[in-house]
């Protein structure tokens, strides 16, 4: 059993105020052994353990270090499963009522002879070679037989041994924790909670030696059928479970890296990258929640000190386990945690299962080979089943496929390069690359474009039209001026009522709110790249201003969804006024209203009075002027019309 802890609130709030502090968030340690206060750093991956403390400082300990392997299912975004014309969700026919979207195949219905989907090869060629794997223009399907009830046929097709793809690696970004949102009112004791799990601790190290990208080697990437889904129902005092054959046979790459990934963030920057990618590339629709990406983690901690031997009866000394290569000297055996769907249970169950086998380690009782679930509600893993020795699946070659072949039945062109000429497009590293260098916006802007294929078109769309629009009206044109602007319109401004219509048409989801979701999706923008790139034009000739520009967005968003901007801001009255007669005729019209005669008496003394009421002279302009003044302009004719009624007042 592992509980929250820390030696002390008293020393836990001071040591939190610490900004050079290296370990951070949830801090554990089991029950059984109260000796051990154990923090896990995820980031680093670092187990450590408080040695000593006092108000100002605390030593700690590095004790062990975890190693994670990662297993990826992806269930492909195809319109047919792998092997029948069943329609998935992503077919117009598809029905979502349990049972109604199987084929006589799915259900293992005797006779009937597997079809191999090219779409699904297509797809899974396209991931894998965007993943820099090595695409085998030939490999077999074979049979791994085990029995659950989800799995009509008894058995999985799939590669194992000999998969499509080998040898690849993927190129990460460090993950950067969401921060906390701001509660409204009193904070509830678990908030409270919850605030002081991502606080500090000192250590003397630092993280500034992690680099901002790390990589991950792939082992291989396979096609699959996926199974169908059980679900337990229970009233009664009873149980039941329910079998939906809907999603059997649809069509999944597993994806299995190497254990070279080392901490929470590093994994749960794995499974994000990998979900952007292939969300990116149009493979998968990459729904942790529903089940379209799911993940499977192999935890292990070792030894970082040189105390190896302290720990020798935990090692996994499988030399027929084909990572073994990989791995650490003095590493304790590996626990699986399966069907993980959400960045937060990634990061919260290879925590808890590092400072537990940690714990065990230290007691002298290293955890055996188990397969254990997370249970999201107590933030633990949970124990399945033992695997105290290797699974004979009894693989053998499937007899009723031929060995896949990358020819042009299934490619559609005559060599592989040739498909991936056609169909591989750029990808989101070269995009963020070529619109930083080319288009001058900055990094954080290109990783939001980069998100979506069709957001780059959205983002250059409104740019070729903002360009296209200052040059009708004889405006001088700076691509770079014009790319910096789209980009903030489009990343702060139309992103964030992407964000806020979404969340209060659907509510927000938390356990998935890092999953990158709806809110990049074109398709639920309310305006169109032509509309965005014709306001941002009005902003840049100074037709309007910001404040009368993004009150024209909110418009364009919420009520009016086909006219121009130039129009709305026309019926609204939202123009800046940048005639400096009009400006001087507004100016002398406030300075000479008798209410302001006081004001202008006072201007007149000069000295501490002239910054004074030239503020206030400026406040009654813009109120005059319906907000319409250009503000630099407007200072300018204030000034005219003040030294013409006051010359020489300082």
């Amino acid at each position: 059993m592992i509980r929250f802890v820390c030696s002390s609130l008293t020393i836990k709030k001071r040591l939190s105020t610490n900004k050079s502090s290296y370990f951070n968030h949830i801090r554990k340690k089991t029950s059984s052994a109260t000796e051990y206060n154990l923090v896990y750093n995820r980031d680093s991956g670092i187990v450590s353990k408080l040695i000593s403390h006092d108000d100002t400082s605390a030593q700690w300990k590095p004790l062990f270090r975890s190693v994670i392997g990662i297993e990826i299912h992806a269930q492909l975004k195809v319109p047919t499963k792998l092997f029948s014309s069943g329609p998935t969700k992503h077919h117009s026919s598809y029905k979502s009522e349990a049972n109604s979207s199987a084929s006589l195949h799915d259900i293992a219905y005797p006779g009937t002879l597997p079809l191999l989907s090219r779409s699904s090869v297509r797809n899974a060629v396209i991931s894998a070679t965007a993943l820099n794997c090595t695409i085998q223009e030939t490999s077999r399907f074979e049979r791994k037989h085990y029995n659950y009830p989800d799995l009509p046929f008894g058995y999985q097709v799939t590669q194992q041994r000999w998969p499509l793809a080998k040898e690849g690696r993927l190129i990460c970004r460090r993950y950067i924790p969401p921060p906390l949102k701001k509660s409204k009112g009193k904070r509830s004791r678990r908030t409270k909670e919850k605030m002081d799990d991502s606080s500090s601790i000192i250590t003397n190290a630092t993280n500034d030696d992690l680099s901002t990208f790390f990589e991950v080697g792939i082992d291989r990437i396979q096609l699959e059928q996926d199974t169908g889904k059980t679900t337990a129902v229970s009233s009664d005092g009873s149980t039941r479970y329910l079998i939906d054959f809907n999603r059997a046979g649809s069509t999944l790459i597993e994806i299995v890296f190497k254990p070279q990934i080392y901490a929470a963030h590093e994994a749960a920057s794995v499974v994000s990258t990998l979900q952007s990618l292939l969300r990116y590339l149009g493979t998968c629709d990459g729904k942790m929640e529903e089940g379209s990406l799911r993940c499977d983690l192999n935890v292990s901690v070792c030894p970082i000190s040189g105390d190896v031997d302290n720990y020798v009866s935990g090692r996994d000394d499988d030399i027929d386990n084909p990572f073994h290569a990989y791995l650490p000297k003095g590493i304790g055996q590996r626990v699986e945690v399966k069907n993980l769907n959400s960045l937060k249970q990634i990061i919260h169950s290879t925590e808890y299962e590092a400072l537990r086998q940690s714990t065990f380690m230290l007691n002298g009782h290293p955890t055996k080979r188990e397969t254990r679930t997370f249970d999201p509600k107590s933030g633990r893993t949970i124990k399945i089943r033992d695997k105290d020795g290797a699974v004979d699946y009894r693989f053998m070659p499937e007899p009723d496929l031929p060995p896949l072949r990358l020819d042009k039945h299934i490619l559609g062109t005559n060599t592989l390069q040739e498909f991936l000429d056609e169909n591989l497009p750029e990808l989101p590293e070269q995009a963020i690359r070529r619109l930083m260098n080319n288009n001058g916006i900055s990094e954080a802007s290109a990783l939001i474009i980069t998100s979506d294929r069709s957001l780059i078109k959205f983002f250059e769309d409104a740019v070729s039209t903002c360009i296209h629009e200052l040059e009708q009206r004889d405006k001088v044109v700076d691509q770079k001026v014009i790319s910096t602007a789209i980009a903030n319109w489009l990343c702060n401004d139309l992103l964030a009522l992407s964000k806020e219509s979404i969340e209060k048409e659907k509510g927000s989801n938390r356990e998935h709110d890092n999953e990158g979701n709806s809110y990049y999706l074109v398709e639920n923008f309310n305006v169109d790249a032509l509309r965005l790139g014709c306001l941002v034009s009005l902003v840049l000739d100074q037709t309007v201003s910001t404040t009368q520009a993004k009150k024209l967005l909110s418009v364009m968003y919420h009520k009016d969804k086909e006219s121009l901007p130039l129009d709305i801001a026309e019926r609204n009255g939202w123009r800046l006024i940048t005639d400096m007669e009009t400006l001087k005729f507004i100016c002398q019209k406030v300075i000479f209203d008798a209410k302001n005669e006081k004001q202008l008496q006072q201007y007149k003394m000069g000295g501490k009075h002239v910054q004074k009421m030239t503020k206030y002279f400026t406040g009654k302009i813009m109120a005059e002027s319906g907000g319409n003044a250009h503000p630099e302009l407007m200072a300018n004719a204030l000034r005219e019309v003040l030294d013409e009624v006051a010359p020489g007042v300082v």
